[in-house]
């Protein structure tokens, strides 16, 4: 299984590149673009909304997919829990599973708004467990329809980059246990191999930092003036990397204080940069600056009463 492990993670980081390759060379030589993919599976909350999904238990063996229904790696036993919003302007979205049999325990929590994610999975198996590939995760996600603007330039490509701030820690101890950490963003015209994490970190089956608290930086292809269904996803996994648990095995991906959007570091076409932009999304989130800042703007019913109460007290004080 160590072994499987090591070589799926080595294909997944072979075809992000390769993609990106791709896609970039295309940019700059005026090459044939890649086809666009389809929207990535979000569990029902896009093209706007949140999602947060958590299983603790036994399960098959498998790798959490960044495109796949997650809970049905779980079997029969486990707990898993699914919550979605799609109502704006708050969004929000949380979920939490905990499993125990014996000494064995394992959990998964997550939870989401737009530009903030959170998500921990933890499991320790104790000395003998019955439990097959016993298993917490969780995955959180928010997803925006989004329009980017640059005058004089519609239809034409231009490359995003993103900015996420990712505080976390992972822990593996024991002979076959392993926690992981996964990043995902995406849009319908990325243009890129659709689906591979662009940001990955693991402990345990191979060598990977515990602490983790870094800026990442994730470039992505967009269509000037195509509406797009923007996504961000975050998976945390902590498991067995064999069919049975041989001692004490423990690991944690807590990843619970957290990830948050970072804003938007630049945006180029043709290799040039542009500055002259602007996005449209339909949360109302200002997706160029920072979660901190993002809040939803109020409707254009809400702006038009305000700024008739500021008139009509305008009035009384003259």
């Amino acid at each position: 299984m160590t072994s499987k492990f090591n070589r799926l993670i080595r294909m997944g980081a072979r075809a992000e590149r390769t993609a990106a390759l791709a896609l970039f060379a295309a940019l700059l030589t005026g090459a044939a673009i890649p086809t666009a993919h389809a929207a990535a599976f979000t569990y029902g909350a896009g093209p706007t909304g949140v999602y947060s999904v958590s299983c603790s238990g036994p399960a098959d063996g498998g790798l959490a997919n960044l495109n796949f229904n997650n809970p049905l790696f779980f079997k029969a036993g486990a707990q898993c829990q699914t919550n979605v919003d799609t109502t704006g302007p708050s969004y929000s979205a949380s979920a939490a599973a905990a499993f125990t049999s014996g000494g064995l325990s394992a959990s998964g929590m997550g939870q989401s708004t737009m530009g903030v994610l959170k998500a921990s999975a933890k499991l320790n198996t104790g000395s003998v467990t019955s439990v097959l590939f016993p298993a917490g995760f969780a995955e959180t996600g928010f997803a925006d329809l989004i329009t980017l603007n640059v005058p004089g330039q519609t239809g034409q490509i231009a490359v995003v980059d993103v900015v996420l701030n990712l505080t976390g820690v992972l822990t593996a101890t024991g002979p076959n246990s392993f926690s992981r950490l996964q990043l995902y963003v995406d849009s319908d015209n990325n243009l890129t191999a659709p689906h591979q994490p662009g940001y990955q970190v693991q402990a345990g089956v191979n060598p990977s930092p515990t602490v983790i608290n870094d800026v990442v930086t994730l470039s992505l292809g967009f269509i000037v003036g195509d509406p797009d269904e923007f996504v961000v996803k975050m998976l945390a996994q902590a498991m067995t990397s064999s069919e049975t648990s041989f001692g004490m095995n423990a690991s944690e991906a807590d990843f619970s204080n957290t990830l948050t959007w970072g804003g938007i570091a630049g945006v180029t076409i043709g290799g040039n940069a542009v500055s002259d932009f602007t996005i449209d999304s339909a949360s109302g989130v200002d997706w160029t600056v920072a979660a901190s800042t993002a809040i939803p703007a109020p409707p254009a019913w809400a702006v038009l009463g305000i700024a008739r109460v500021r008139r009509l007290g305008a009035k009384r004080t003259a």
